[in-house]
């Protein structure tokens, strides 16, 4: 794979950089994507806000802006992010009767964001107050809690200089992660301490009756193999009946199992994607299964292109 890295100054003038490494990080709905490189010592000039983009076999990957410029002996060691940096910034808003896709394209205008595919998620809130939060963690809350109502998960990204909202079922990669061909290295954790929950318990405000309505839902026989292990979650006080009651089921569905999260390393490949959906299979386990990638690490170095991955258990093959 022939990979190039070019930077592109205020006037619009383009130089192709000499690099001697290069890595590229996402996180799913919580980061801005990152590139890192350590790139030979040359004369072109280095401007905060240059134009950073990375090309995979002449095929725009990543793009995004300068943000440091480290000199050493040598060489220089950059750092860029994508668009998804200028949602880190605080504001309030309030919301009401939108969508998490229409939030997207809201912001990402008022900001003068490039867009790309933008699903509709369907989803509609009620109202929703934000105070003194960064865009995108409103983003993801809405992102979370539309997912919590509807089961369809949401990743936001940018990739090659657009920001998209897919359904991650929509994202599902032809290429597979199996120890008989592409993985070199992996750690496999299974455990229930930090997103596993039994029960389930929604509270919503009643001003008339002056008391809280209080709704649950359960699974008895992990409670007692587990412990009894509960999520609790507030409600509007216009929140329905049958809403809570999709909220419940939905999380519940979710939560009420072991978390499996498995770290690899591998072969790289292009396809790779924070929130795409990937088959693993581990032939020594016995192991396989869909999994969503959540954090992933593209690393670029003599000519060799390899990938560190964080992926989370969706489902069995």
């Amino acid at each position: 794979m022939i990979t190039e890295l070019f930077i592109t100054n205020q006037s619009g003038t383009t130089h192709r950089v000499p690099t001697i490494s290069t890595e590229v990080f996402h996180k799913k709905n919580t980061s801005a994507g990152k590139l890192t490189a350590k790139i030979l010592s040359c004369n072109i000039p280095l401007e905060m806000g240059n134009t950073v983009t990375l090309k995979f076999d002449g095929s725009t990957f990543f793009v995004g802006y300068l943000f440091s410029s480290l000199k050493e002996k040598d060489f220089y060691t950059i750092t860029a992010f994508d668009q998804i940096r200028y949602l880190l910034y605080k504001d309030s808003r309030i919301l009401n009767g939108i969508t998490a896709s229409t939030l997207v394209t809201q912001i990402a205008k008022e900001k003068g964001l490039s867009l790309g595919n933008i699903d509709n998620s369907q989803y509609v809130f009620g109202s929703k107050i934000f105070r003194d939060n960064t865009y995108l963690s409103m983003i993801d809350s809405c992102l979370q809690e539309t997912f919590s109502n509807t089961n369809f998960d949401y990743v936001l990204y940018d990739k090659a200089g657009l920001i998209h909202l897919r359904r991650s079922d929509d994202l599902v990669l032809t290429t597979a992660l199996t120890d008989t061909s592409n993985i070199l290295s992996y750690e496999c954790l299974e455990e229930i301490f930090s997103n596993t929950f039994n029960y389930i318990k929604a509270v919503r405000e009643n001003k008339k009756t002056g008391q809280r309505d209080v709704f649950t839902k359960s699974d008895t026989g992990n409670q007692s193999k587990w412990g009894t292990l509960q999520h609790y979650k507030n409600m509007p006080e216009k929140t329905l009946d049958g809403e809570i009651q999709n909220y419940l089921q939905n999380t519940l569905r979710e939560k009420n199992r072991p978390n499996k999260v498995i770290s690899i390393f591998c072969i790289g490949d292009k396809s790779f994607f924070v929130g795409h959906i990937v088959a693993v299979k581990i032939k020594k386990l016995s192991y396989s299964g869909f999994f969503v990638i959540n954090e992933i690490t593209h690393i670029i170095e003599n000519g060799t292109h390899l990938c560190r991955l964080k992926l989370e258990f969706i489902q069995n093959i």
